[in-house]
């Protein structure tokens, strides 16, 4: 693609994004995550797998928890790398 239809803004401090290299392991992301077990870390995987997909419909990512559970910090992590930034809610 020559042309975009939205123009990008790189500020001076901003550094090239990484090639992604093949052999990785989504494990590595895990303790990064605060969900308890392997159903909930096999459906927030599915989450972010469907993140990527260029057309809809798009997941909805829900997370529950007590105050201090990290619910906002997992939510950020997620839409780090997500195509649009979630809403928080209680």
């Amino acid at each position: 693609m020559t042309t975009t239809p939205v123009r990008f803004r790189r500020s001076a401090t901003m550094e090239a994004l990484p090639v992604p290299v093949r052999g990785g392991s989504l494990e590595l992301l895990r303790p990064f995550v605060n969900v308890a077990g392997d159903e909930p870390w096999h459906l927030f995987v599915g989450y972010l797998i469907a993140a990527f997909r260029p057309n809809g419909p798009y997941l909805v990512l829900v997370l529950h928890g007590e105050q201090g559970s990290a619910r906002a910090h997992d939510q950020d992590r997620s839409a780090a790398g997500g195509p649009e930034p979630l809403s928080r809610s209680g």
